[in-house]
C-alpha cells in the first residue's frame, strides 16, 4: 500500500511531462482575401496579429516548463509554427491592401469612398447614396 503512493506521482509526471499547450494558427491564404473591402483586410491583420500574441505569450516559460519539459518543447515548436502562419499572413493581407490601393486611396479616392469597395477587377463601388 505504501509504494502506490509514489508509483502513483511517478506516472502522474510522466503524463504531465507528455502534455503540451497548443497554439492556435492561421491559415496563411484564404480563398476570401481578394473579395475583401479594406477594412475587412485591416481586420483581418488586426486578427493574425492577435494569434501572434497569443501564440508568443505560450512560449514564455514557466512552471510548466520545469514540470513538464516534453510538454513544454511541444508548446514552443506549435507556437513557433502558428507565428510563421500569422507573419505569413499579415504579409500577404499587406500585399492586397497595397496592390489594391486601399494604403493610397486609389485614384484620389477618399477613404470614405474606399470603406465598402471590393475589389473584383473592376472600379471601386461608389459610396451609397452615389450612382456609378
Amino acid at each position: 500500500m505504501e509504494l502506490r503512493f509514489p508509483i502513483l506521482a511517478i506516472v502522474l509526471i510522466g503524463l504531465a511531462s507528455c502534455s503540451g499547450v497548443r497554439s492556435t494558427a492561421v491559415v496563411p491564404i484564404q480563398s476570401k482575401d481578394k473579395q475583401l473591402t479594406c477594412r475587412e483586410i485591416m481586420l483581418e491583420i488586426n486578427e493574425a496579429e492577435e494569434y501572434k500574441k497569443a501564440a508568443e505569450n505560450n512560449k514564455n516559460p514557466g512552471l510548466r516548463s520545469f514540470i513538464a519539459p516534453l510538454g513544454y518543447a511541444y508548446t514552443l515548436s506549435s507556437a513557433d509554427d502558428a507565428i510563421d502562419a500569422s507573419n505569413k499572413r499579415i504579409a500577404y493581407l499587406q500585399d492586397i491592401y497595397r496592390i489594391s490601393g486601399c494604403a493610397g486611396g486609389a485614384a484620389g479616392l477618399t477613404e470614405e469612398q474606399m470603406r465598402g469597395h471590393t475589389f473584383g477587377g473592376d472600379y471601386p463601388t461608389p459610396p451609397p447614396g452615389q450612382t456609378p
